[in-house]
């Protein structure tokens, strides 16, 4: 409450509603006013015009005499003046000196506006005007419609400072109303709180002296015994049960899911979904601190699975044919043809590539009833020996002809570690299996992890003491003295 009463003394409030209905009806009064004002001026302005026209040229030139224009300013400022003093001393019984001073003013624009009428008289040379009505009128006419339009406009000019003042006053009250509701509603909200409480309080006293009386002829017959221990609950049975339940559970949902998956990821997975054996893994994306070894990752891994397929070449075999085999588009079977060309490359040996699309078309009637491997790689065997690396379409989109599949010295399955193996991708690959009769089929895990790379490239960069310790415990190799 002193709050409010500081903040009431600060902005000069006595009682804001009946404040703001004054400020309300003033702001209503000068709209009137305003607009009477308005009205006046604008048909002394017309009237002033038509008279004008009516006059000769002698009356035209008055507005330019240096006389009649101090005189006319005077009144203008003798105008401006009463309709101050009229704005602010409306009460007739108070202000005696204002009115006073008011009345000073009204007499001096009386004397002001008779010498401007009787200097205007003495320019009307004529009697009569253009349409024959008496000059005489017509001056005396045009000289009240100009002294209504000089009024006119001091008194707009003085209520539109009026209208400054009271847009001062709605901007001082507008955000005062709002303030002091808050203040109220905190100071209400305080007191209820605090006859709250003391209601309490009071009834707390009254019940505890009802027990008091009402308990003083009571007797105690038999004392309480309190147990010596804490009475058994089966609080810890129940949290141990919870905990457990909640082991199984998360341990179940887990294992349910990785029996589940399908994803091929390593080749222990891969060779249980599909029943065929992993020749080799290519890395997939690495951490971005262990980009700089991609190079190093992607040789390791291309030089084993090409010692692999070394392994399945007889020496009998002119040119021996390895097909590159996807079940679908995005396996990555340029990938590792580039891979495995550049590295015989280096070793001197020749590689001849053939790609689909490109050395032969695989919707083409040679090459689906071609009998023999021979009929595609003949010509690129010309010369000595050489591995040919054939890159078929994905069995999805194009079939591979059993003779192809039977005459290839092995078929490299390309498959990505991170996607499913689809019942699609089975019956594909069956029947691949199935046209490839004697060949060996493999497959090739791409984008694998670094992990999955390393069981068969073995450890890779960066070798770091914290790392060679981690690679012997994932192998086992516990008591291992290398270093």
């Amino acid at each position: 409450e002193d709050s409010l009463t500081n903040y009431n003394i600060r902005n000069r409030i006595i009682n804001y509603d009946e404040q703001t209905k004054q400020v309300a009806a003033l702001d209503t009064e000068y709209d009137l006013r305003y607009q009477n004002i308005l009205l006046n001026y604008n048909s002394a302005n017309a009237a002033i015009y038509h008279l004008e026209s009516q006059l000769d040229e002698n009356l035209q030139h008055l507005r330019g005499n240096a006389e009649f224009l101090a005189k006319l300013t005077r009144v203008s400022e003798l105008n401006t003046r009463v309709a101050e003093l009229g704005s602010f001393f409306t009460d007739t019984l108070s202000f005696s000196s204002g009115q006073q001073q008011l009345g000073d003013y009204k007499q001096q624009l009386e004397e002001a506006e008779r010498d401007l009428m009787n200097l205007s008289h003495g320019f009307a040379n004529r009697k009569y005007t253009r349409e024959g009505y008496p000059t005489s009128n017509f001056v005396t006419q045009w000289l009240e419609e100009l002294l209504k339009l000089e009024r006119a406009k001091a008194e707009i000019g003085v209520l539109e400072k009026h209208k400054q003042e009271l847009d001062e006053r709605y901007s001082h009250f507008s955000p005062i109303g709002s303030t002091i509701k808050r203040q109220e509603r905190s100071i209400d909200f305080i007191e209820r709180n605090y006859l709250s409480i003391l209601h309490s309080l009071n009834g707390a006293r009254l019940r505890l002296k009802s027990l008091e009386m009402n308990s003083a002829s009571l007797k105690l017959i038999n004392p309480p015994v309190l147990p010596l221990n804490a009475e058994p609950s089966k609080r810890k049975n129940i949290v141990m049960v919870a905990y457990a339940g909640s082991l199984v559970f998360l341990l179940g949902f887990f294992l349910l899911t990785d029996l589940l998956d399908r994803t091929l990821r390593d080749p222990i997975r891969t060779q249980r979904i599909t029943g065929t054996p992993v020749l080799g893994t290519l890395p997939g994306r690495v951490k971005v601190r262990h980009r700089r070894y991609n190079k190093v990752y992607r040789e390791k891994a291309a030089r084993y699975i090409a010692n692999a397929l070394q392994g399945y070449f007889n020496t009998s075999d002119f040119c021996p044919v390895v097909n590159i085999i996807s079940v679908e588009d995005g396996a990555g079977k340029t990938f590792l043809t580039d891979l495995l060309s550049d590295y015989w490359n280096e070793q001197g040996i020749e590689v001849h590539l053939l790609s689909y699309g490109k050395q032969f078309d695989p919707a083409s009637s040679g090459f689906l009833f071609a009998e023999t491997a021979q009929e595609l790689v003949n010509q690129e065997c010309i010369g000595g020996k050489a591995i040919v690396l054939v890159e078929h379409a994905a069995l999805e989109a194009h079939s591979i002809p059993s003779a192809l599949l039977q005459g290839a010295t092995i078929n490299l399955v390309v498959t990505r570690a991170d996607r499913g193996w689809k019942e699609n991708d089975k019956h594909l690959f069956s029947r691949l299996r199935e046209q490839a009769g004697e060949a060996p089929v493999f497959i090739c895990l791409n984008r694998s992890k670094k992990e999955v790379v390393e069981s068969f490239a073995g450890m890779l960069p960066p070798y770091t003491a914290w790392r060679r310790f981690l690679y012997r415990m994932m192998q086992f190799s516990l008591t291992s003295s290398n270093k």
